[in-house]
């Protein structure tokens, strides 16, 4: 079907889906609806894809609906029948992404906390050990009227203190 070109987009590069979102024709819908673009190879009417803006966020429902009417009467499909196309809206997308940057940032969250709680056990374990090893000398310190700076200080292997 031939066309005139009205001008350029800018270019996008791909799609988060590896898709090349420079190679996109856009036409009126008026012209899609007299005539389907796109052919296979079979030479059968074929679109794998049909972009369609709504006027305001308000009006998405009401397109969705006003597009799967006539694509079921299209594709010839009873009440009773599932659709056997896909209609997708930014909204949607957008609440799925949202949705899955939350678990993963939960994810990080719990893989992070693994680590800290390893370290706080193991500094606790640490600053344990040596209360451990004194308790007796400790006893035995108060036993014989010891004072608290005394117990605090850590005596050294001679038998004096380091302050």
């Amino acid at each position: 079907m031939p066309f005139t070109v009205a001008g350029v987009l800018a270019p996008k590069g791909q799609s988060g889906m590896g898709q090349d979102q420079d190679d996109v024709i856009l036409i009126p819908i008026t012209t899609a609806q007299k005539r389907p673009p796109g052919a296979s190879s079979a030479g059968v009417n074929a679109v794998n894809f049909i972009f369609v803006q709504a006027r305001s966020n308000g009006d998405v429902a009401a397109a969705q609906d006003q597009i799967r009417t006539p694509l079921r009467q299209r594709h010839r499909l009873l009440l009773s029948e599932k659709d056997d196309f896909t209609l997708r809206n930014l909204q949607d997308i957008l609440a799925t992404q949202t949705a899955s940057a939350r678990i993963m940032s939960a994810l990080l969250a719990a893989v992070a906390s693994v680590p800290l709680l390893v370290g706080g056990i193991g500094i606790m374990n640490i600053r344990l050990v040596p209360v451990t090893e004194r308790t007796r000398e400790i006893g035995l310190r108060l036993a014989v009227g010891a004072k608290t700076h005394d117990i605090a200080a850590i005596p050294d292997r001679i038998g004096g203190a380091i302050s």
